[in-house]
């Protein structure tokens, strides 16, 4: 009974998604309109069941040197060490010290959008980032190794036929893309090998695994087994943003 009716509410979710999925997509015929209203949904549904230690927003992302990756449809970041956050222009400015995840969302899933995203998220993955020791009840700990930061693309479908498949993998295996997700065609993951998970809903390919069905159930299970890998975000050095705006001392 139980198992039963975990599946009843991991297909509710996915049927609520492709149904608020749908609504963005025939709601609006300008296409920026219709883009912003698919980015929302994605956003809403991570914040709503992601745990409450992340933020998600739609954000630009910078470091102490003064760089800025492009604009970012969907960013997870740290929401309890994250000291630095700025709002201007009705734009959110987020450090790269406390991102976790950074995805491109997209209505179809194809060469041009997979390029695009891989763009945006060298963007990101360039910036500079501190960590600095950490203050503990146990004393000063090591600063925290830099972790990787979780990157790729969400769609709702593909134009492709027989290309879909092998440009996924090929984006993850060759690209560095950590996620993709294709709601109505389906989820790839990049593993470790001792982490394969030989499920009957999910395949393995040379440490990816992907499920054709409950894409997006395999998304957010995938997503979710990262993030708990990274543990926190490193602790910034602030003083490297203090310096980066050329304050001079008062004498």
């Amino acid at each position: 009974m139980l198992e039963k009716k975990l599946i009843e509410l991991y297909n509710c979710m996915q049927i609520s998604m492709e149904a608020d999925m749908n609504s963005a997509r025939e709601g609006f015929e300008h296409a920026p309109t219709k883009g912003d209203a698919t980015e929302k949904v994605w956003i809403d549904f991570l914040r709503k069941n992601l745990p409450k230690r992340y933020c998600v927003d739609k954000a630009f992302v910078i470091d102490h040197q003064n760089h800025i990756s492009e604009q970012i449809d969907l960013v997870i970041y740290d929401s309890q060490y994250s000291h630095l956050v700025f709002e201007a222009n009705e734009n959110r400015y987020v450090t790269a010290e406390s991102v976790y995840a950074v995805f491109e969302v997209k209505q179809d899933f194809t060469k041009t959008n997979t390029n695009y995203a891989l763009k945006k998220i060298k963007s990101v993955r360039e910036l500079n980032r501190t960590s600095i020791p950490i203050v503990s009840a146990n004393g000063l700990a090591s600063p925290k190794p830099l972790h990787n930061i979780i990157s790729g693309i969400l769609t709702y479908d593909s134009s492709l036929e027989k290309t879909f498949h092998n440009l996924a993998i090929y984006n993850i295996s060759e690209k560095g893309m950590d996620l993709i997700c294709c709601l109505k065609r389906g989820a790839y993951s990049s593993v470790l090998a001792s982490e394969n998970d030989n499920s009957t809903n999910e395949q393995n390919v040379d440490n990816i695994i992907f499920a054709e069905d409950n894409t997006l159930l395999f998304f957010f299970f995938e997503l979710l087994k990262k993030l708990q890998a990274i543990g926190t975000v490193p602790a910034i050095d602030i003083s490297k943003y203090e310096d980066s705006i050329s304050q001079k001392s008062l004498i």
